[in-house]
């Protein structure tokens, strides 16, 4: 919940808001429109989110939680929007009594790793949102070594819920992302099971990304009952980006200067990257970029990416 970058210095979160638009865009109007629904998140100083998503869906209905107890004053003046309410203090003290009889789409986007009070936030979310609400959440997925990232799964989270993981896969450059979705899926799946309206969590984000620190963003819309052939038929689990599985997309980025970019814009789109004629970029920078080409901020030159 702390202060936004520019997209400028977080690239890769910048690719993942569009892709996030995208996808939310085949919810209208086989689920519901846009419109109808509430947004919200942590705006912090830019309100990056909130300007994109009313912007781009049309969404005029939106609350931003600030943690901070510092400065209301500074996120009051960024608001791009009079309609943006803000709300000082952590989110589990604002979800529970926000109300949410409508459709809503939450994003809970912490820079911090997932732990207890985050799965609280999303349990207590969970237990209130209606059949077409989208639940998306963000977390840290950073780690050092094997020993330091199980200390930190111990330190953040019940230890009865941490599953039976090898070092192999803890070590993994995305291991540490991995258990914390498989932690996550399980309490939420406990949390939809427990309602009376027999709801399930429908997973259709999956992301990994490093704009310097490694982060993981999932993201499920509430299906059950009639508004499953509703889902289907929005195909929102069908986008090109979309998992509905452990499987992560990663959003991997190719360092480019802006000769570059027009230079491959030009040739775009096409089927298989091998035919793009850059021979002195490396075949998997030409693979990224041809991907993620239609997201990427044109105008920045990438000139390094940890």
């Amino acid at each position: 919940m702390s202060s936004k970058l520019l997209y400028s210095q977080r690239p890769s979160k910048y690719i993942e808001r569009l892709v996030l638009v995208e996808m939310l865009r085949h919810l209208d109007p086989n689920v519901a429109a846009l419109k109808s629904y509430r947004y919200v998140g942590f705006g912090g100083l830019e309100f990056a989110d909130f300007e994109l998503f009313h912007r781009s869906l049309g969404i005029e209905k939106m609350i931003s939680i600030e943690k901070s107890l510092d400065d209301i004053e500074r996120y009051e003046f960024n608001r791009p929007f009079q309609g943006i309410e803000v709300l000082q203090g952590p989110a589990k003290d604002h979800l529970p009594g926000l109300g949410w009889e409508g459709l809503n789409i939450v994003w809970l986007d912490y820079t911090s790793h997932l732990s207890t009070e985050v799965v609280g936030d999303c349990s207590t979310l969970l237990r209130e949102l209606i059949p077409g609400s989208v639940l998306l959440v963000t977390v840290n997925a950073s780690g050092g070594s094997v020993c330091e990232r199980r200390e930190n799964l111990e330190t953040n989270l019940e230890p009865k819920w941490i599953p039976n993981i090898s070092d192999l896969e803890l070590g993994d450059r995305w291991g540490v992302a991995r258990v914390q979705r498989q932690i996550l899926v399980e309490r939420l799946i406990t949390v939809a099971n427990s309602r009376a309206d027999s709801v399930r969590i429908r997973q259709f984000a999956n992301f990994c990304y490093k704009d310097g620190l490694r982060m993981q963003t999932m993201g499920w819309i509430v299906g059950g009952g009639s508004m499953d052939a509703s889902i289907e038929k929005c195909q929102i689990q069908q986008h090109q980006f979309a998992s509905v599985s452990e499987e992560t997309v990663v959003i991997e980025l190719p360092v480019l200067t802006r000769r570059e970019i027009v230079f491959l814009n030009k040739q775009l789109p096409v089927t298989d990257p091998a035919g793009l004629e850059a021979p002195w970029l490396p075949e998997q920078n030409l693979i990224q970029y041809t991907k993620l080409y239609r997201y990427y901020p044109s105008e920045l030159a990438i000139s390094a990416l940890a």
